[in-house]
């Protein structure tokens, strides 16, 4: 049972690859898009997830949604949102059970524990941010070889450029944006019909 916290790429990708891995794994995406968007739609049906929106007021209840989505308790839990609710819906809200696995993604939360519980529960808790180069070409190839380019969406250069931040606001950075939104500043350069 896995729950992924953020469903940013990194979020995505993993879900992928751990159903292509573990075919029978119960895997729970976490974010604070609505489950009708582009990117949720894709990304639960290419990784055959259940999704849990993050709109409640208290963590507690969004604690008790993850379990009942996931049937339990995590026996995985992966934080990619960057947030640092993560560790606490983990850790506080008991959403890890014993002998879990925490998997951090994310860059700056600061991870707290309290150690009596933790060490009854047998807790594993790692960080993944460095990767090896052959890890990085791998991955390459694997996206080269999916279909994640079908939500990623084309913004025309004159929109970047007449108003950059309404674009970064709008278009790049909101809950409903696609997986990635890319500018093509030479057109010639690339070649759009593939």
């Amino acid at each position: 049972r896995v729950v992924i916290f953020g469903l940013g790429t990194t979020g995505m990708f993993i879900g992928d690859l751990i159903r292509q891995k573990y075919s029978t794994a119960e895997i729970v995406f976490v974010a604070r898009s609505k489950p009708d968007s582009e990117k949720i739609v894709f990304a639960t049906k290419k990784a055959e997830a259940k999704y849990v929106e993050n709109h409640f007021d208290r963590e507690e209840d969004l604690a008790e949604a993850i379990k009942e989505a996931l049937g339990g308790k995590a026996t995985m839990f992966i934080g990619t949102s960057g947030s640092k609710i993560e560790h606490r819906i983990a850790f506080e809200q008991g959403v890890l059970g014993n002998n879990g696995i925490y998997n951090s993604f994310s860059l700056g939360p600061e991870v707290k524990i309290k150690t009596m519980p933790f060490g009854f529960k047998n807790h594993l808790i790692f960080g993944s941010i460095n990767f090896r180069q052959d890890h990085m070409e791998q991955a390459i190839q694997m996206l080269c070889e999916s279909n994640y380019d079908e939500i990623v969406a084309v913004m025309d250069l004159e929109e970047l450029m007449t108003d950059p931040r309404k674009a970064y606001e709008n278009k790049i950075y909101t809950k409903e944006s696609p997986l990635k939104t890319v500018t093509i500043w030479d057109p010639t350069r690339i070649e759009m019909s593939l």
